[in-house]
């Protein structure tokens, strides 16, 4: 999106698409729609604008109005309007630490059969979903 002609041409894609799915008995939850902007130039004057804000959004319908909003988790998967993969990252340590915790609380043997077992089941596999995508090495 470069200008504000732009935007409008965006919002007659997102129309096209809402009355297509209409046409077609795809109901659309409009209600969970998400605005990510990322913006790759930051020092660009259209950033600068007066009503910026409200150039930038869109309508789903009547009552649905989509702002820009920082972070938007898709699929298990938070993408932040910067790239930045750290609330992300946070997020998964937390959540597989917390499930470390739970083996250790319910699993009284340390057997290392068992342990290595509920490691690579529970937590390993929380911390690799999707890691290509946010760390591609």
């Amino acid at each position: 999106i470069g200008c504000y002609d732009d935007c409008m041409l965006l919002q007659e894609d997102l129309n096209r698409i809402l009355n297509w799915s209409r046409e077609n008995n795809m109901e659309l939850h409009e209600q969970k729609f998400e605005l990510l902007n990322h913006f790759h130039n930051r020092k660009s004057s259209f950033l600068e604008l007066p009503f910026f804000t409200e150039a930038l959004t869109y309508k789903v319908s009547n009552d649905e109005v989509l702002y820009p909003v920082d972070n938007v988790r898709d699929l298990g998967v938070q993408v932040s309007s910067d790239l930045s993969w750290s609330r992300h990252i946070a997020t998964i340590v937390s959540k597989a630490r917390s499930t470390l915790s739970w083996v250790f609380s319910v699993f009284k043997t340390r057997d290392s059969m068992v342990m290595t077992t509920m490691y690579k089941s529970l937590v390993r596999s929380t911390l690799e979903y999707c890691c290509p995508l946010w760390n591609p090495s």
